[in-house]
Order: C-alpha cells, then structure tokens, then sequence
C-alpha cells in the first residue's frame, strides 16, 4: 500500500490498515518485546517501594499463569474473576487468560456482597483472585452461594489463602505448550466481560472481544502524544473499558505503566 493511495483516507483507517498483524491482545507486549524491551515495563508499590517487572518477567509469568490455569481443567470459554485495585499482578493474570481464551470478568471492588454474587452466577466464574484481605474476606463470605467457584485466590500473600503464585507455580511443572491455544483464538472471540454499575437495573455484562479492543489500541495510537521514554500511571479502575484499553495502549507504544 502506497501512500498516494491512503492520501485521502482518514488517519485512524490508515493506521488501522498499515500496521503489522496485532489482532489479538496478547500480542501486544509481544510488539513492546520486539520493539521497546524494558527491564521495568510494570512498576507496582510493594512495601511502599516501586517494584519493576521488566517485559520479559511480564511474559514469562503471562504463560506461566495460562500453563496453571491449563492444569486447573479451565478452558476456553471459561470465567475466571479479578477483584482487585490495580497491580501488576492484575495485568499479569489477564494476560495469562487472554492467551488461552479464558474470559476475564473484572470486578469493582466497591460492589456489594449481593452485587458480587449475582456477577459471579452470571458469568459462572470458576475462580476469582482478591487483591487484599478485606477483599478476600467479602468474596469468601458468599463463595457458597457460588455453585461454579472452584477457589478464591489472593494477590497479597495472607495466612491460610490460596496465592496466586499458586497458580504460577502450577505453571511452571506443567508441561504443556500453549501455542496451540494461543493459535485457536480469533479476533472475534471473547476476551473479557465487563458488569455494567447497575444503576439501571441489574448489572449487564457487556461482551469485547479481542478486536473490540484491539481496534480502539491501534486507532488511538497517533492520539498519545507520548513514547517509550514517558510513564503513566494507572489510576482509574481496570474494570473500566477505558483504563484497560489505555494500559495496552501504553504497551502498544511502548510506556513505562505503573500501576
């Protein structure tokens, strides 16, 4: 494609039809891996101090994750949950379902019991990860209300809890190759539900499939008047469809994100 022939063309088609294969999310950090490699790609407070995860560790982890949820028996199609404020350990368990067609369901840490419970049914969430204990404790409260909750996992390490690098650690002795599953996704499958606030009504959980979001990425691209030498922080909630498409965003180009 020349660029006599697109001189016409709006700015965001032209992008959207010149840009190398990225039609699927995952393949997003892949392109800052080739890219813009970084030894702090994600950066989270741990103790008060920024704690880095460079690109290859995000990856790494990514399939570590999908290879442990694998040999849980989840598949594709499968809901797992995240309650959580943001962390890198949110954009590292997302990027293990979306490598294997798990569907993730975020989940605002504000809902009340009810509310959780009614998402949960809905979607037939088979796990869900809290970020903290007073998070784990308002999941763990109706987990018996939940016929299709396997287990409640935590991000922060608590007495007694299942951890998430529970999962990884299933990961890691699991012998599996996941390309298989990587290569069965389309750009039309389902990546994530995301529960409307029900302010109207019961919560509705609107489905975006990996070229929803995708689109929006490589559309917005010449819009970010940043590169890979910039950071931004993450501030609004990952359940929002705007905060997530701006974090792969962010990895799209190439941005320190700290969350």
């Amino acid at each position: 494609m020349t660029e006599s022939e697109t001189e016409n063309w709006p700015p965001d088609l032209v992008l959207m039809c010149t840009m190398p294969g990225i039609t699927r999310i995952f393949e997003i950090i892949r392109r800052q891996a080739e890219q813009f490699p970084k030894s702090d790609s994600l950066l989270g407070k741990v103790g008060g101090q920024w704690v880095a995860t460079s690109t290859a560790d995000y990856i790494a982890k990514g399939v570590e994750m999908s290879k442990g949820l694998l040999s849980m028996g989840l598949k594709k199609g499968d809901a797992v949950a995240m309650i959580s404020a943001n962390r890198p350990e949110w954009n590292i368990s997302d990027l293990g379902m979306l490598q294997i067609g798990v569907v993730n369901v975020p989940v605002y840490t504000t809902l009340s019991e009810s509310e959780i419970t009614f998402i949960l049914n809905d979607c037939k969430a088979r796990l869900i990860i809290a970020g903290d204990a007073e998070l784990y404790k308002k999941v763990n409260n109706i987990r018996n209300k939940v016929p299709s909750l396997m287990e409640v996992y935590s991000f922060d390490q608590l007495p007694g809890v299942p951890n998430w690098n529970d999962i990884l650690q299933k990961g890691k002795s699991f012998n599996s190759d996941i390309e298989e599953a990587m290569n069965s996704i389309q750009p039309s499958d389902l990546a994530t539900l995301l529960y409307t606030s029900g302010t109207t009504g019961t919560p509705k959980g609107v489905m975006l499939t990996h070229d929803n979001i995708v689109s929006n990425v490589l559309s917005s691209e010449h819009l970010c008047p940043v590169g890979p030498k910039d950071r931004a922080l993450s501030f609004l909630p990952l359940c929002h469809s705007y905060e997530r498409m701006l974090t792969y965003l962010y990895q799209f180009i190439g941005i320190y994100l700290l969350c």
